[in-house]
């Protein structure tokens, strides 16, 4: 009786312990926030910062960004991942000559659609200008739809070319394309933070 006694003790404090230090469910916390991220988390790459949910967690071995200086940050429990990366003057300019472009954000974010059309053989892009993404400049934002099969979309990118000194930073949220529609106002608000 005393053995009996004492394990469910030490179960029930088990378990107390474990309810106690398990995180909030970032699925939802989004919920609760209308459908919305609370950016609560500051983060500093390279020569900038921006803002992201403090759900997010780094993660070091997913490689999403083209470039080797690239981050990713990601949610697990809503398959949900950021990147942001960095190109410099000299992809700039190579990149401006091989699409004859003088607007540098189009010349990179050119590049991009083609690498992502190269890795997902059946993906479909559209890009567009948005107004006031970030007060100093108009950012380019694209949208990239996966595919594993011909019209059988699974993945959806949003992608945000920002200029800033002389230099592109690529953003990129990549998830789920029925849970992307919900996320699109999150990624702008996003770009906004970044300075």
């Amino acid at each position: 009786m005393y053995k009996t006694i004492c394990f469910f003790t030490i179960l029930t404090f088990t378990f107390s312990a474990c309810r106690l230090s398990s995180p909030k469910d970032p699925k939802r916390l989004f919920q609760k926030n209308n459908f919305n991220f609370t950016l609560d988390q500051s983060i500093r790459y390279m020569d900038i910062q921006f803002k992201l949910s403090k759900s997010f967690q780094k993660n070091n071995y997913l490689k999403l960004p083209i470039q080797k200086n690239g981050k990713v940050y990601y949610i697990p429990q809503m398959s949900l991942f950021f990147s942001i990366e960095k190109f410099g003057e000299h992809e700039i300019w190579r990149e401006k000559e091989f699409v004859d472009a003088e607007d540098a954000k189009f010349a990179i974010a050119s590049y991009y659609r083609r690498t992502l059309q190269q890795k997902y053989r059946y993906g479909k892009s559209s890009l567009f200008r948005e107004k006031k993404i970030n007060p100093k400049d108009r950012a380019l934002i694209g949208v990239f739809h996966e595919s594993v099969k011909a019209n059988e979309y699974s993945n959806t990118h949003f992608l945000g070319f920002i200029e800033i000194k002389e230099e592109i930073y690529v953003c990129q949220l990549m998830g789920k394309q029925e849970n992307m529609a919900y996320l699109w106002d999150d990624f702008k608000r996003i770009l906004k933070t970044v300075h």
